[in-house]
């Protein structure tokens, strides 16, 4: 007998922070080690995208059940009232399976966890960090070379002058953008921090002025600040608004 019961909808607002895939939970009651019931979820995480829920679902139900590592863990609950394992199961190649368990009298709740799309994220996120901390080196190796050539004496030559304080420059905007990459991989997983507070924006607009105008300068760029004279107190993060002006 299987009673379907559906997953809570998650609301639009979660939606539009969360770059990690729907994380429901399939659920089956266990007695005597036989499903007495599941929900939906149970056959869709057990199912590849090219197949019917219903056609796959309960094959790979009783392969779950028949797996070693499975009903390995399944024998400890006579031990503990719960447990877990992660499986990566050779009848389902390329897959990663989260399964708990626990004992509730005398039935054994089951939840199962398709965590593959979530560790090829982390696998990706962990080469693309891999990738850009080593990129960083050459910038930062460009930087300093440029500034200890500065320092040996070429601060003198208008013309060495100039070319070194170009390269600086130049490797710095680099620096700029891998850091801008690391920080959108770095909210991977979720909502992104926000730190609030209080704030005027021509207050802050003049500060970004100040940062900007000796790179406009140089450019023949002249920054110019029109606001009202009366705007009210913003609530919001400052760094991140600072950030966007900046951009």
């Amino acid at each position: 007998m299987s009673h379907a019961v559906n997953p809570p909808t998650q609301s639009r607002k979660d939606e539009e922070v969360s770059l990690l895939p729907n994380r429901s939970a399939g659920l089956a009651i266990l007695r005597d080690g036989n499903v007495e019931s599941h929900n939906q979820e149970l056959y869709r995480v057990l199912t590849d995208l090219d197949e019917r829920p219903e056609e796959a679902g309960p094959r790979r139900l009783a392969q779950l059940l028949a797996d070693a590592t499975v009903r390995e863990m399944l024998a400890s609950l006579a031990r503990r009232p719960e447990a877990d394992v992660e499986i990566i199961p050779d009848w389902w190649p390329g897959q990663v399976l989260g399964i708990n368990a626990a004992v509730m009298g005398d039935i054994v709740v089951l939840a199962v966890h398709n965590w593959t799309t979530v560790h090829r994220l982390a696998n990706m996120q962990q080469d693309f960090v891999a990738n850009v901390s080593h990129e960083l080196r050459t910038p930062l190796t460009s930087i300093r070379m440029a500034a200890e050539s500065l320092q040996l004496g070429a601060m003198g030559n208008e013309k060495m002058r100039a070319k070194f304080l170009s390269n600086i420059q130049r490797e710095a905007d680099r620096l700029t953008r891998l850091v801008n990459e690391l920080l959108v991989v770095a909210n991977l997983h979720g909502r992104p921090t926000l730190h609030m507070a209080n704030f005027t924006f021509p207050e802050l607009a003049q500060e970004v002025i100040q940062t900007l105008e000796p790179h406009a300068q140089l450019n023949n760029v002249n920054l110019v600040l029109t606001c009202p004279d009366e705007l009210p107190v913003y609530n919001g993060d400052r760094d991140r608004i600072q950030q966007v002006l900046i951009n």
